[in-house]
């Protein structure tokens, strides 16, 4: 029974070296395992690098592609506003009325219309405001009467489409086209009168 506490001590021994070599164990899997997951971290970062390199070349190769998707939406969209006219093959349109915003004056009355337009507005835009204050409110006055007078007209003429549009004998597309272009002249008109209306001083 004197041995009791002396084997009592060697065991607690033999379990404390026991757990030390556990423990070191662990500790070595752990840094085997951290340094597997530092590799593999590695080469996912190098394959991520190389997935971007291809992409951008990728990326590059078709932005310098001139034929891009949605030009020909935009086009065909474009022709659609127009009336449905398009463009020849050299890039020139089909109508030789063609307004800076893009609007192609394809009907026979809108273009005498527009022309008539053109032809007043450069009138207009050449009258020079004289020292004569009563001199200058007459001719405002004649060249607003003119103005008047061709809106009234356009406005009659897109009223008489209407009425075709409505008896079924124009359909609802040919119908949006003229008066999209109808639209675009009173719209030149405005501004052009407008533009005298501030030169000239009037305070309408």
């Amino acid at each position: 029974m004197k041995n009791t506490p002396a084997l009592a001590k060697k065991a607690a021994l033999t379990v404390a070296a026991g757990a030390l070599a556990l423990s070191m164990g662990a500790l070595a899997g752990c840094a085997s395992s951290n340094n597997a997951d530092a590799q593999r971290i590695a080469q996912l970062e190098r394959e991520i690098e190389e997935l971007k390199s291809q992409g951008s070349g990728e990326s590059s190769s078709s932005g310098s592609s001139s034929n891009t998707p949605g030009s020909n939406d935009s086009a065909a969209n474009d022709a659609a506003a127009n009336g449905g006219s398009s463009s020849s093959s050299d890039g020139s349109a089909n109508s030789s009325n063609t307004g800076t915003s893009g609007i192609q004056i394809t009907d026979a009355t809108a273009q005498d219309f527009s022309a008539r337009a053109d032809a007043l507005i450069a009138e207009a835009d050449a009258a020079q405001v004289g020292a004569d204050r009563t001199a200058t409110i007459a001719t405002y006055l004649d060249f607003d009467q003119r103005f008047e007078a061709l809106e009234n007209e356009i406005d009659l003429y897109d009223d008489q489409r209407e009425i075709e549009y409505k008896s079924g004998s124009l359909d609802w597309k040919g119908y949006r086209a003229i008066e999209a272009q109808l639209d675009y002249i009173e719209n030149r008109l405005d501004h052009a009168k407008d533009s005298l209306e501030l030169r000239f001083g009037i305070d309408d």
